[in-house]
This record gives structure tokens, C-alpha cells and sequence, in this order.
């Protein structure tokens, strides 16, 4: 499948009340991955905010490591990321919720994308024993408050942008972000505010307590939840006071309410001292209090014991900063996306009264967002059985069952050679419809009585364009709703096949077959993978022995064609007609 087009790389979207500001077009990109480069490298931001341009991007969690001597040897060697990412731009486009739109829609490749169930990298076994951990070192005085996470992973194939859109709607984040990038994207749906930087002042809303949806009076009075955030607070006044004066807490315990839970939120601010440069509010405040613990150095020291990868931009800091105005958030509920692979870090802040098992169930709670917007699928191959061939081209169907299955991670060390073997031995039938399918728990074999129909087939050409784009063309899976659809109309009114016609007007394939034409020297000619189709079973097979071979068809080919075929591994080539 190709990959969404790269008219937004290097382009930054932050969430507004009114809509969104977008930034594109970098001048310069900063991304360091070596050390000494990364300090270095906030003097250049520094020094180009002051030039009047806009640095936006991300400080990974990791960052703060270099911030404090005594943290920099648990820096971790193996990252993905760059310890900060900044690209730095002339200027910031301002849209409205409809500019905002229609800007999506003209540079989304597709709407549609595959976004499979995540795997966590923590049990509740393996959490409770870290979680019993850190409860001995809180009781021990080594720290008092630690926020421990871990992560989710799963596939995702298709248009950032598009997943971005689909959660906005669901989680309405006050300091969303999407940032893509050529090796990676980051979906930032957070609703805590890092800082905030404005006409002198400094502003802070650190977020600590969480409760179910209808739980918001229990949460504001649970003395735990309370307990946790003004811990947090106190920090945060304490980072403050290292860069500001006038500290002040104008809020304290109020309660956010989201689409799939509450939270308890408080505010914390100070006018900086004069001459602050970005440097001295980095090491005064980074990593934010609400995602370390307190004290901080205590508690950062032990999540780099405890948890099993680097966190890199989740709990870091998505935003900008310009001369006048400034703004991060604190990157929690922010998927990242590395080629076909996506993770996502979940955590909470735990304290002497903390139990394990409520501490989990809030862990996955804040996944909710984007654990229920995963699609539950499976994948599948067709294949014939005769009496006297056997299974027909099975090697080459469980060829491409276990790449498929495997891309989306739902491969186990199956036997099907064996599984067929037995099934051989009870079908009744003189030929037999194969299907296997494995979803992300289990697999299944059905078998169905096979008949050969008439020898020529009917179809007709779809109404509806499909987009290349859609990543669901390229995989044999259960979500093929739109083609079933089709197929039913027209088999309704005596048609065989419906077969598709994608946005630049190429043809692609059937419902069931792929589409082959003869333009009168024999050989067959068959779309292009990359039009939006499957790469049958038969197709591969006559395109690897040379009876046929790739090429752009349009609809008057069709009428120009000496021969038709409609075929797939099941029925062969079945000679066609409009």
C-alpha cells in the first residue's frame, strides 16, 4: 500500500477554543539525538524567538535527564526519538473550526485506516509487583508520590490526520497537537496544560485525580485524590519559585469533566523573574510535577528503574513559544506513530495509600479514548479443496494469511498443514469452500459445499469511486462491508460481480475477483496493485508464470478489450461480459 502523501510533513496542528493554529513550512528543523548537540540546541530556539519566529515541537520526557547532572547517567541509549524535536517557522496560521476542515479534508489521503486492539507491556501481575515496590520506597521516605506508566502497542495503517480528527471529536482536548514528521507522528489529545508564558506570567494546571463519568462529586471529595493533586501543587509552586515571584495557587480541586472521565485540576502562577531565558524555565520546571512525582529527582530516578521503555515524547511537552506568547502541554494521551506501529503510554500517580488493582483499572480508563475507537477484525483466506487436486494453491494462501495475520499482529504458531490434513479426512463433498480465519484471540476453519456456476459472468462497473488510499483495499479482511453492499444490489438484479473504479478513474478489481483483460495477443492485463486492490492468489500466480502482467486500465479499455476475465484462487478465470 502506498503511504498518505507528505503534503504536511514537518507540519505542526495545535487545538484552539476558535479552531486551530497551523504551522508549516519549517526554515529550520532541530531534532538532535546526541547529547551535548540537544543542550545546545535550545540556544538556537532561543535565539530564533527572539529573531520574531515561532519554535514549535516537542521535548521528549527523557529530556529532563539532561536538566540535572545527577539524572544524566539513566538517560537511555536506545531511543526512537530525538530528545527534542523543533522546527522553527515564520509564521502561524490562524483557522476557524470550518477553515480548519475544509484544511483537513484537502490533505487527508483517506478517510478510512486500521487501528488495531493494543497489547499492554505490563499484567497486573507485573504491575502490582512494581506497584508493591514503590509503595516500600514511599514507606521507607525515598519519595512520596511517584507517577509510574507503561505502555499499549498495536498496528495502525493509514492517515494520521484522519485518527487525529476521529479522537479530537471523541476526547475534545484543550491542548491537542499533531505533529508528523518523515520517521514518525504524534497525536497529542492531552487536556493539562504544561505552561503557558504571557506578559511576564507564567501559568501552570497540573492534573491529579481521576473518576469514572458520574463520578465527579466522589472525586472532589476523595481525601487520596486530594491529597495526590496538592502534592503536585506544592511542587509545581516550589519549580516556580525558582524562576518567579508572586506565586500563587488561583485554583485548587476543581473538577474537568471529559468524554469518558473526570479529573481534578488546580492552577498554579508567577511572574517570571527578568531576564529568564527558556534554558532557566526548562530546569526549573521539566519534566512537569504531575507526570515525575515528588520530590522529583527521587521519583524520576525510580521510574527510570521501574519502567520497561523509555517514555520519549509521552509525558514530554508538545507546544511553541514566540515572542510574545508561549504554550505546552503536558503529553499524556498522545499516541505515537512509527511506520505501521503505534504506542501509546498510560500511567497514574501513586502514593502510600495507593492500591494496585484501582491503580490499573485507571491506567486503562484513560485509555479508553482510543482503545474504543480500535476495530475488532479478523483475516481470512478462501481456498478450494477437490477431490482429486486436494487444496488448490494452499501454500500460496497460507503464504499470505500468515504475512497478513502477522502485520496486525494477530499471529500465533499455527499448524494449518496439520488442521488441513485432519479436515481432509471429513469432507463429504467431491469439491469444498475452505475458509480460515484468525482474528486476535483465535483462529477457525469452516468448510461449505462447492458449485461450479454458469461459465460466463455478468458484471457492472460501481457508481461509487474508491479511494487508493483506503488501507482496508489491500488486505483480505472481514471489514468489506461497502463491497458486500455492492455485490448484494447488483446480485439482486441478476448481476454477477460489481467491479470498482478508483478517484483518478483507473479500474481496480470485483467484489471477489480480480479484473483481467485480453487486448487480443493472449496476454492477460491486470490493474496495478497500488490502483487499490487485493494481490489475489490467482493473480500472483499468473503474474509469476507470465501469463499476465500489470497496467493501468481505464473503462474504455473495457470496450476495447478482445476478452474479459473476472477470477479469483476459488472459481478460476470466469469469462466476463458487461
Amino acid at each position: 500500500m502506498r503511504r498518505p502523501r507528505n503534503n504536511l510533513l514537518n507540519t505542526i496542528i495545535f487545538e484552539t477554543k476558535d479552531g486551530a493554529e497551523v504551522f508549516q513550512n519549517p526554515i529550520e528543523i532541530i531534532a538532535p539525538f546526541d547529547i551535548d548537540e540537544t543542550i545546545n540546541a535550545i540556544a538556537k530556539i532561543d535565539d530564533a524567538v527572539e529573531k520574531g519566529f515561532y519554535a514549535c515541537g516537542y521535548f521528549s520526557y527523557e529530556f529532563g535527564y539532561l536538566l540535572e547532572n545527577s539524572l544524566r547517567p539513566l538517560l537511555p541509549h536506545r531511543r526512537k526519538l530525538p530528545l527534542l524535536w523543533f522546527g522553527i517557522y515564520k509564521k502561524c496560521t490562524l483557522l476557524s473550526h470550518s477553515e480548519y476542515h475544509k484544511f483537513t479534508e484537502n490533505n487527508m489521503s483517506c478517510h478510512e485506516y486500521i487501528i488495531t486492539n493494543p497489547v499492554l507491556n505490563e499484567n497486573l501481575e507485573s504491575y502490582s509487583h512494581k506497584h508493591n515496590k514503590i509503595h516500600n520506597d514511599i514507606e521507607n521516605g525515598i519519595y512520596y508520590q511517584t507517577n509510574f506508566t507503561f505502555k499499549l502497542k498495536g498496528k495502525f495503517i493509514g492517515d494520521e490526520l484522519a485518527l487525529f480528527n476521529d479522537l479530537k471529536v471523541r476526547q475534545t482536548p484543550k491542548y491537542g497537537a499533531f505533529l508528523r514528521t518523515e520517521a514518525f507522528s504524534i497525536i497529542s489529545l492531552s487536556p493539562e496544560l504544561g505552561f503557558e508564558i504571557e506578559n511576564g506570567k507564567i501559568t501552570c494546571r497540573p492534573m491529579k485525580g481521576t473518576a469514572p463519568i458520574g463520578g465527579a462529586e466522589i472525586l472532589l471529595n476523595d481525601e487520596k485524590n486530594r491529597a495526590e493533586n496538592l502534592m503536585i501543587v506544592d511542587l509545581m509552586r516550589n519549580d516556580f519559585s525558582r524562576i518567579g515571584k508572586n506565586v500563587n495557587v488561583p485554583k485548587l480541586f476543581a473538577i474537568e469533566d471529559y468524554e469518558t472521565l473526570h479529573q481534578m485540576v488546580s492552577e498554579v502562577r508567577a511572574v517570571l523573574k527578568p531576564d529568564i531565558k527558556i534554558i532557566d524555565i526548562l530546569r526549573a520546571i521539566f519534566p512537569l510535577g504531575s507526570i515525575t512525582g515528588a520530590p522529583k529527582i527521587s521519583a524520576m530516578t525510580a521510574i527510570a528503574k521501574l519502567e520497561n521503555a523509555p517514555r520519549e515524547a509521552y509525558c514530554g511537552s508538545i507546544g511553541y513559544f514566540s515572542k510574545n506568547y508561549s504554550r505546552f502541554n503536558v503529553a499524556i494521551r498522545t499516541p505515537i506513530i512509527f511506520g505501521d506501529e503505534y504506542e501509546m503510554g498510560i500511567g497514574s500517580g501513586i502514593v502510600y495509600d495507593s492500591i494496585a488493582e484501582n491503580e490499573f483499572e485507571e491506567c486503562k480508563l484513560k485509555a479508553r479514548f482510543l482503545t474504543t475507537i480500535t476495530q475488532d477484525f479478523s483475516v481470512f483466506e478462501t481456498l478450494k479443496w477437490d477431490r482429486y487436486g486436494g487444496f488448490i494453491r494452499k501454500n500460496l494462501h497460507l503464504e499470505r494469511l500468515e504475512k497478513t495475520a502477522q502485520k496486525f499482529g494477530f499471529w500465533r504458531e499455527y499448524n494449518f498443514e496439520k488442521e488441513l490434513a485432519k479436515l481432509e479426512k471429513t469432507i463429504a463433498w467431491d469439491a469444498a469452500r475452505i475458509k480460515i480465519s484468525i482474528d486476535k484471540n483465535n483462529f477457525e476453519i469452516q468448510t461449505f459445499p462447492f458449485y461450479d456456476d454458469k461459465k460466463e459472468w455478468k458484471f457492472q462497473l460501481c457508481e461509487t469511486r474508491i479511494n487508493s488510499q483506503n488501507p482496508w483495499l489491500y488486505y483480505k479482511t472481514s471489514m468489506r462491508n461497502f463491497y458486500d453492499d455492492e455485490w448484494q444490489k447488483a446480485n439482486k438484479i441478476g448481476v454477477d460481480e460489481v467491479v470498482f473504479i478508483n478517484e483518478a478513474g483507473q479500474i481496480t478489481e470485483g467484489s471477489r475477483t480480480n479484473i483481467f483483460i485480453d487486448m487480443g495477443d493472449g496476454l492477460l492485463l491486470t490493474p496495478p496493485i497500488n490502483c487499490g486492490l487485493l494481490n489475489g492468489v490467482l493473480r500472483r500466480e499468473l503474474i509469476e508464470t507470465g501469463k499476465a502482467k500489470e497496467a493501468i486500465i481505464l473503462p474504455e479499455d473495457l470496450n476495447l478489450a478482445h476478452k474479459i476475465y473476472l477470477g479469483n484462487s476459488l472459481r478460476g478465470l470466469k469469462p466476463s461480459e458487461r
